[in-house]
């Protein structure tokens, strides 16, 4: 066996023609930063019955493998990430590259499954019916960290890790970093403009009940059923005005002395850009109606004064989402499965 440190992703989307569950192999693979995806805690039943103390009997109860898995992102892969987190992508029309994809949320209950393919060092640890819980994009000083919760529905061993990683195709740009992200927000309707932010998380959560897959008769969920969507973005804002504040009292700056009763926040509009260098790809994550749902100016000692700002994303009903992603890039998708829908007209 190796002994040798070999630790990636490989990650295979279902297609409208495999059953949930299928082993799907890897269209592409990352280089992973942690995982903690495993077997699952709580596996087994046990009985505690009336004589004595000690355990006597144990049996085998649902079996729900789960985790996170995190990796600096890069302006291809990203794309499966917000596919499996949405629900939705599409071909479209590209306008400054070869490709151009849109990415947004449904509002479908059942969202895409996946394997992922995780190599620990000894073996490549694959988890089939996988979904994403929640996806995660962080930055701050340093490169741009997805982090995705991952539900499955089992795993097995699948072989032997390849320990040439350049036979992996992994991505050939750098990951992005944190000089590639621009911040921008506006009144909702308005052009947005820069906002001095100095660190961002983007978070689109599916709160998958997985319990509601397993069924009688079955160890294993027959399906994931996401409930109520959330999606939200908590930044720290350099303290140079009060606008922020004044848009969660949803109060004219000018006129305002505070909060009132029948005000509610200002909606807005938020646009994130990564832009990679070298013409690498272009992605925007727009949030077309938002509202501040929390501002915090805490002084500690002689510490400069940062604001902290939460942001929850609304329906739009024009856009029928809360988020859109435009990604344009020069790297195809993988074509083995038909997870995307195909609108271009070229």
């Amino acid at each position: 066996m190796s002994e040798s440190i070999i630790r990636y992703l490989g990650i295979g989307i279902e297609g409208e023609t495999d059953d949930y569950g299928d082993d799907i192999p890897a269209m592409v693979h990352v280089d992973i930063t942690d995982a903690d995806l495993d077997t699952p805690d709580d596996a087994l039943l046990n009985y505690e019955g009336g004589m004595g103390r000690s355990l006597r009997t144990v049996r085998t109860g649902p079996y729900i493998p789960n985790g996170s898995i995190s990796y600096a992102l890069d302006i291809n892969t990203i794309a499966y990430l917000l596919y499996l987190a949405l629900g939705y992508g599409e071909e479209v029309d590209p306008d400054s590259y070869d490709y151009k994809y849109i990415f947004k949320n449904q509002q479908d209950i059942r969202m895409p499954g996946a394997t992922f393919h995780v190599a620990k060092d000894q073996f490549i640890h694959s988890f089939l019916g996988s979904v994403v819980n929640e996806l995660s994009i962080s930055v701050d000083d340093g490169f741009v960290e997805g982090t995705i919760d991952v539900i499955s529905q089992k795993d097995k061993d699948n072989g032997v890790p390849e320990d040439d990683l350049t036979m992996l195709d992994l991505p050939d740009e750098y990951p992005l970093a944190f000089h590639e992200v621009n911040f921008k927000m506006a009144d909702a309707g308005s052009e947005t403009a820069n906002v001095d932010v100095e660190s961002l998380d983007l978070t689109i959560s599916n709160n998958i009940d997985d319990d509601a897959g397993i069924i009688l008769g079955d160890r294993f969920p027959k399906y994931m059923i996401a409930q109520e969507l959330d999606i939200s973005i908590d930044i720290d804002i350099s303290f140079n005005n009060t606008d922020e504040l004044y848009d969660f009292w949803g109060v004219d700056s000018d006129t305002a002395d505070g909060p009132t009763a029948c005000d509610t926040p200002t909606e807005k509009e938020i646009e994130i850009i990564m832009e990679a260098c070298d013409d690498y790809g272009e992605l925007n994550i727009n949030l077309p109606r938002a509202i501040i749902e929390n501002v915090d100016q805490q002084p500690s000692g002689r510490d400069r004064l940062v604001q902290t700002v939460n942001i929850t994303s609304l329906l739009d009903t024009s856009a029928e989402a809360e988020l859109i992603a435009t990604l344009e890039n020069n790297v195809e998708l993988d074509e083995t499965h038909d997870w995307l829908v195909d609108s271009t007209t070229s």
